[in-house]
């Protein structure tokens, strides 16, 4: 989508109404869908590039839509960013907005090659850190609680302080760490973190597929809103959560 680029503008043509994140680059070394991102973020205007340079000038030039890769064009939108772009989530995707907002806020994170892969199945340990960075929590000391989660594991800090907050219990002995996490099991885990609670049956067709100790937490976020069905009225708790739904829940 970028056209063209000098030192202080490029155009970015087909992204009118979004705000973007961007970076200078060495001329010559932007390449066409590369995700970019840097410590501010700036406005797509319609047949408008907001002006401004290093300086953090005003001003604006007519003439094709753009961004200042320097200027300060995301006060006059009070810095309420937020479209992070990648290769395989456009403005269209149903979770754009959701994706962006949580990579802008450091819970979600992307690929070197700039994809997110929304329909990539997450984790139960990526779950955990995801839960964890939203509630900026932070970390704890492992201490062998799980068998199979060893101290020099990238996720054991995360395991830990969830495992002290009782947001997990694993299966008594193990936590599956790389297993894909269900919707079910992801359900349990916010209404733990979240402490949202309720009883009773759900709304959808395949209620009676929910697992007994899963139900409440079901229920509890169908009824706020925070889970919905994936289909023609179904819940399908057995089946993994993706990475794009995981950031809609959060």
């Amino acid at each position: 989508k970028v056209s063209g680029q000098n030192d202080r503008y490029f155009t970015a043509a087909g992204y009118e109404g979004m705000y973007l994140k961007a970076e200078v680059l060495p001329k010559n070394k932007y390449e066409e869908g590369t995700a970019v991102r840097s410590e501010k973020a700036y406005f797509v205007s319609k047949n408008t590039q907001q002006g401004g340079g290093s300086s953090g000038g005003g001003g604006s030039r007519s003439g094709g839509s753009g961004i200042s890769v320097g200027g300060s064009a995301a006060e006059s939108v009070q810095n309420n960013i937020i479209a992070v772009v990648y290769k395989d989530v456009n403005s269209t995707h149903w979770a754009f907005k959701a994706i962006s907002e949580l990579t802008e806020s450091g819970v979600l994170k992307g690929f070197a090659d700039g994809t997110f892969l929304p329909e990539k199945p997450v984790t139960r340990a990526e779950f955990i850190c995801a839960v964890l960075r939203l509630k900026k929590e932070g970390t704890a000391e492992y201490t062998g609680v799980f068998g199979d989660v060893a101290e020099d594991d990238w996720f054991a800090p995360f395991v830990q302080k969830a495992y002290d907050k009782k947001y997990i219990a694993g299966d008594g002995e193990n936590f599956n760490p790389n297993a894909e996490i269900t919707r079910e099991e992801a359900a349990v885990i916010l209404a733990r973190a979240f402490k949202i609670s309720g009883k009773g049956e759900t709304a959808f067709n395949d209620d009676e597929s929910i697992s007994d100790w899963a139900r409440d937490a079901v229920a509890a976020l169908a009824n706020h809103g925070i889970l919905n069905g994936t289909g023609n009225g179904m819940f399908e708790p057995k089946s993994s959560t993706t990475r794009a739904q995981t950031a809609v829940i959060l």
